[in-house]
C-alpha cells in the first residue's frame, strides 16, 4: 500500500515533536532539582541550629573552636556526623519536592503555625535557612514549609528532626585504638581490688604480680570499653552528691602508646531512682560534666575487676 506524501510529513512532524520532548524535558527536570529551597545555606558558614516546638524544650547546637556542642545541655558535644548530616539534608531539599500550595492543608501535613521550628544561623546571627517541619507520611521523611509561605514540600531524606537531645549526643565514653594500648587499670576501690596490666611485645598482659594472662582474656575488655555509651548528661560539673571524688565507686584506665596518653572512666554513686545507673565522669574531658552509665555497664565493670584482680 502507498502511504501518502501528506502522511510522510505528519509522520515526520510526530517525530519531530518526540524528539523534541525528549531533549527539553531532562533538561527542565534537571534545572528544576538544582533549585534548593534553602539556596543560601552554606553548610560551611552554619555555626547555630535552634529547634523549637510549641510548649516545648529549646534544642540549640553551636559550632564551636572544637566542633559541634549541645548549647542546651550543659555545652556537651555533639556528634558531628548527625549534625553534619541534618544540614545536608536540608540543603538537598528542592522546589521540585512541592507537594501542596494550599494553606487549608497547613495542618495535614504537620506544618501549620505552631508547628516544630528550625532556625540556621552563622556564627554572627545571620540567618541561613528557617523552616517549619512536620512528620512525613506513615513516619517517614518530613514536610518542610518556610514561614510566611503557603507551599509545602516533602522531603524522604530528611528525618523529623526531634528535640530529644540524646539523638545528638556524642555518646562515646573513651575513644581509644585498641592495637596501641600498652596499659590497663582498673579499680574497685569499694572492695578493695585493683588491677593492673601491662601489654608485652609478644601480645600477653602481665598482671602487677607477675601474672601473665593471654590476649584472648583481655582483648573482650578491651573490645567492651571502645564500645561504652552514657545514657544521659546531667550536669556541667561535679558535685560530692554525684560520688565521683578520689577513686569513685569505680574507675577505668587505658593507656595508649604515644601522645594520646590515658583514657579514663571514673564510676561514681547510684543515681537516685535510677534502677542501678550510675554517675560517671572522665577526667579527660574538656569540662568534667557528668554522665550517667547504665546499671549493666556498673556491673560489667564490677564483674571485671573481681576476675582480673583474682
Amino acid at each position: 500500500m502507498r502511504i501518502h506524501e501528506r502522511n510522510w510529513i505528519l509522520l515526520g512532524l510526530v517525530l519531530l515533536c518526540v524528539v523534541t520532548n525528549a531533549l527539553l524535558r531532562p533538561a527542565e527536570r534537571h534545572a528544576l532539582e538544582r533549585t534548593p529551597l534553602f539556596a543560601q545555606l552554606d553548610l560551611r558558614a552554619a555555626g547555630r541550629i535552634v529547634v523549637s516546638g510549641e510548649g516545648e524544650d529549646l534544642l540549640v547546637l553551636e559550632r564551636g573552636d572544637e566542633g559541634w556542642i549541645l548549647a542546651s545541655l550543659h555545652g556537651f558535644p555533639a556528634h558531628a556526623w548527625v549534625v553534619d548530616e541534618l544540614l545536608a539534608r536540608l540543603r538537598g531539599i528542592t522546589t521540585e519536592s512541592l507537594v501542596s500550595d494550599d494553606p487549608q492543608a497547613h495542618a495535614l501535613f504537620g506544618v501549620a503555625d505552631g508547628a516544630r521550628h528550625v532556625r540556621v544561623e552563622t556564627g554572627e546571627g545571620r540567618l541561613l535557612a528557617e523552616l517549619l517541619v512536620g512528620p512525613g507520611p506513615e513516619g517517614r521523611g518530613s514536610h518542610v514549609r518556610l514561614p510566611q509561605a503557603p507551599e509545602v514540600y516533602r522531603s524522604p531524606a530528611l528525618a523529623y528532626i526531634e528535640l530529644d537531645p540524646r539523638r545528638y549526643l556524642e555518646a562515646g565514653l573513651l575513644e581509644f585504638d585498641p592495637a596501641a594500648l600498652t596499659r590497663l587499670g582498673l579499680a574497685l576501690p569499694g572492695e578493695g581490688l585493683v588491677a593492673e596490666l601491662e601489654r608485652l611485645d609478644d601480645g600477653r598482659w602481665r598482671t602487677a604480680g607477675g601474672r601473665l594472662l593471654t590476649p584472648a582474656r583481655i582483648e573482650p575488655l578491651i573490645a567492651w570499653a571502645s564500645h561504652l555509651y552514657l545514657s544521659e548528661v546531667v550536669a556541667r560539673e561535679t558535685t560530692p552528691a554525684h560520688g565521683l571524688g578520689g577513686e569513685g565507686w569505680a574507675r577505668l584506665v587505658l593507656t595508649e602508646e604515644g601522645e594520646s596518653g590515658a583514657h579514663e572512666l571514673v564510676v561514681g554513686a547510684e543515681v537516685p531512682d535510677g534502677l542501678g545507673d550510675r554517675f560517671a565522669t572522665s577526667p579527660g574531658w574538656e569540662r568534667p560534666w557528668v554522665v550517667t552509665v547504665s546499671a549493666q555497664t556498673a556491673e560489667r565493670l564490677r564483674d571485671l575487676a573481681r576476675a582480673l584482680a583474682r
